[in-house]
């Protein structure tokens, strides 16, 4: 089959895991807190625990988590950018199970060599690189629904009518599917979608995260942070994929081609 994969730039998306669980959101948070408990727990010396002792301990496990918590993660909601806020982000950073998980997740992912992907897409140009990717994959005798209103409405927001994969697209689907975004009937919301759907944070044509937080350079305002994410784990995606440096959006290459 053909395979498409995903990639972002490794401070954003830093950035964005740690403003996801200042607001107390998100598996990684809890996996955080329960570190830090376990090991509080680790360290108890009691054998015996008693339905009392039991208590305590939940007391003392709570109290750790709103520690941590207090410590680690933003407090000044929504946007999390006071200065107390970014040297919590800074303390997140450099906790042992933040880093290197960008890096490891791709490579868990896609594995270093990237073999087995045929095409990224970039999640800074999200609508040209799935268009390519898309275009890649009709190339290959793949079917792509050119005319269908969300590919229409990524494809020319402006212009009246144009040519892709051999079929004229009309600006009146890309009109009428965002005429029906942003209808604000009962059972839609403001972007148009119906009130049972969250918003996808991968959605082509919205994407809200940037509301959550403050600019990726807000929270990588050290040299030395900025270098510990281009030298370490991670720097093997600012090689492959083309990333010009930490919080930036400008990419040398693009990386699109399954290797074998």
């Amino acid at each position: 089959g053909y395979v498409i994969g995903s990639i972002r730039e490794p401070c954003s998306q830093y950035v964005s895991l740690w403003a996801y669980g200042s607001a107390k959101k998100g598996l990684f948070r809890s996996q955080l807190l329960l570190w830090r408990n376990n090991t509080n727990s680790n360290n108890s010396t009691h054998t015996n625990i008693t339905t009392h002792a039991a208590g305590r301990r939940s007391d003392r496990t709570s109290a750790a988590s709103q520690e941590m918590s207090f410590n680690y993660y933003g407090q000044d909601a929504p946007s999390f950018n006071t200065s107390a806020d970014v040297e919590r982000f800074h303390r997140w950073m450099h906790h042992p199970l933040v880093q290197g998980i960008v890096g490891n997740r791709v490579r868990s992912i896609y594995l270093e060599d990237l073999d087995g992907v045929d095409c990224f897409v970039y999640v800074e140009q999200l609508q040209s690189s799935l268009i390519d990717c898309l275009q890649k994959f009709e190339a290959q005798g793949g079917y792509v629904g050119w005319s269908t209103p969300l590919i229409a409405s990524m494809l020319h927001p402006n212009n009246k009518n144009k040519r892709v994969g051999g079929i004229e697209i009309n600006s009146n689907n890309s009109k009428a599917f965002n005429n029906d975004r942003t209808s604000t009937s009962p059972n839609r919301n403001l972007l148009g979608r119906p009130t049972h759907v969250k918003n996808n944070k991968n959605d082509p044509l919205e994407n809200h995260q940037v509301l959550h937080h403050a600019s990726c350079t807000r929270y990588f305002n050290a040299a030395s942070l900025v270098q510990e994410i281009q030298n370490g784990p991670e720097k093997f995606i600012y090689d492959t994929f083309g990333y010009q440096g930490c919080c930036s959006k400008e990419i040398r290459k693009v990386v699109n081609a399954r290797r074998t």
